[in-house]
């Protein structure tokens, strides 16, 4: 394949190109993605996508991941065909050209480096509120230094720390799906598990589903960064990246299926007053303060360093291939001697 498509090259000239370390595995991807996505991700969004659908809540969810899969089924084949830690600029660079590239490139930088700031708000706030007397300009000093800290000493770190995230995501999820069939089969919400929330006659309009849908995909953003780490696979199968972004897509799926059937029965009939702290009011009135209290410091610390930490490894992957091909300081392409990590690339994003 020619140097100018965007795959790992030997050399440029009379430089000679670090490679990134082959260390992950299929199961390493698949956590990378949840880490991503994140499994909480019906829970910041239930109020809002509970009122647009009319309670049709899992019908909405059905309709994103049928919308989504298109999506990974397309990162699936370009990963087979370009291997590229540059993800969407070296597919684009491979297909259309260096500059085609080189706009594909600034277009996902830009979407990768204002997420994790945003991320480090939506923290800072959620943090203030839990520990009053902080500035939050000190937290998304000490969260940004956290995440800059895990992703300096390798993807191994990084992903174990991915990997706690996402079975302590799971374990709270496990407890809130248990105390709230608990609470469902006392009586509250629909006094039982229904299909309301997957289809009722007279609650469905188009419209509003539509609208719902298209909240729902917002929870799914982030598998697609899986292909940023087609570099750093051990296996020489091309296709493991792109099973593990279909992966990604149904494990979610799934997930945000059951969690949002059983909350949609538990919800039915109760008054939401705020839709973005409706998980939160929900809580308090079905099962009490403490789940509640447990679920915003879970949002507040862990679940945010976890989405933070996938979107800091994506961007300097892409930072790293963009340096490599010249089109960004080749500096960016520099790989610590002991990490294994893009030097410069890790630590020059804000």
């Amino acid at each position: 394949m020619r140097a100018g498509g965007g795959i790992p090259h030997p050399s440029h000239g009379s430089h000679r190109v670090q490679s990134l370390r082959r260390t992950l595995s299929y199961r390493d991807l698949l956590i990378y993605g949840l880490a991503y996505v994140s499994p909480f991700g019906v829970l910041q969004s239930l109020g809002f996508v509970w009122q647009e659908s009319n309670g049709l809540i899992v019908l909405a969810y059905v309709l994103a991941t049928v919308c989504m899969y298109f999506t990974a089924k397309s990162y699936a084949l370009m990963t087979d065909t370009v291997p590229s830690a540059g993800s969407v600029y070296g597919f684009a660079r491979h297909a259309l050209g260096p500059f085609t590239g080189f706009i594909a490139g600034w277009m996902i930088l830009l979407d990768y480096l204002l997420m994790p700031a945003y991320v480090y708000v939506f923290m800072a706030v959620a943090l203030d509120a839990l520990i009053p007397g902080v500035d939050r300009g000190i937290w998304i000093l000490v969260l940004s230094g956290t995440t800059l800290g895990i992703n300096w000493f390798g993807v191994r770190v990084s992903q174990r720390f991915n990997l706690s995230s996402v079975a302590l995501q799971l374990v709270i999820l496990a407890v809130l799906m248990l105390l709230s069939l608990v609470a469902i089969y006392h009586g509250k919400g629909n006094g039982a598990l229904t299909l309301r929330p997957l289809y009722a006659p007279e609650l469905y309009h188009a419209k509003s589903i539509f609208a719902a849908t298209s909240l729902c995909v917002m929870s799914f953003l982030g598998f697609d960064a899986i292909s940023t780490l087609s570099e750093e696979i051990k296996s020489d199968d091309r296709r493991v990246v792109g099973r593990a972004i279909v992966g990604v897509l149904f494990l979610s799926a799934a997930l945000f299926a059951v969690l949002s059937w059983i909350l949609g029965d538990l919800l039915s009939g109760f008054a939401i007053k705020d839709p973005a702290a409706a998980i939160y009011e929900l809580v308090d009135w079905a099962i009490g303060p403490w789940l509640s209290l447990s679920i915003a410091w879970a949002m507040a610390s862990f679940v945010g360093l976890a989405s933070a930490l996938p979107i800091q490894v994506g961007v300097a992957r892409i930072m790293y291939a963009m340096g490599r091909d010249r089109q960004l300081p080749a500096v960016l392409a520099k790989i610590h001697p002991i990490h294994g990590t893009p030097t410069w690339a890790c630590s020059s994003r804000p």
